[in-house]
């Protein structure tokens, strides 16, 4: 509820325009939870990446099971391939919890300049999954 506050307040320009404070307000909580949903379901293969040790003696059972080890393998190395900026555009985007103008602000760029760095990205990644072999 504080981020539908904030963002409410960030586009006040909207709110006199709103029939109902109320409804406005919870119409962007609802968006705003919406959006989270959606960000964690996009946290496949490189949530996995970035959290799952690949050795049969550390990952629990249902992990081994769950990753296949060459698409794992290839995605370390298509990330690998990306370029510094790009991939810490990406990374910071799938942590979720920032928002466009957060990582814009940490890699000195504009929030759209962020977000069309990340969809490169994402871009690029899937061609090198594609030539690999692997769909993501």
């Amino acid at each position: 509820m504080q981020d539908a506050m904030i963002r409410s307040y960030e586009k006040r320009a909207h709110l006199a325009e709103a029939r109902s404070i109320k409804a406005y307000v919870l119409t962007l909580a609802h968006h705003i939870a919406i959006d989270r949903v959606r960000k964690r379901q996009r946290r496949t293969a490189l949530d996995r990446l970035h959290t799952a040790e690949v050795s049969s003696d550390v990952a629990p059972p249902e992990l081994q099971r769950s990753i296949d080890r060459e698409a794992l393998a290839a995605l370390a190395e298509c990330v690998e391939g990306l370029d510094v900026t790009t991939r810490e555009a990406i990374l910071a985007y799938r942590d979720g919890d920032q928002s466009w103008e957060q990582i814009g602000k940490q890699m000195d760029v504009t929030p759209d300049a962020a977000r069309m760095r990340v969809n490169r990205g994402l871009k690029a990644l899937r061609a090198c999954l594609d030539a690999k072999g692997h769909s993501p």
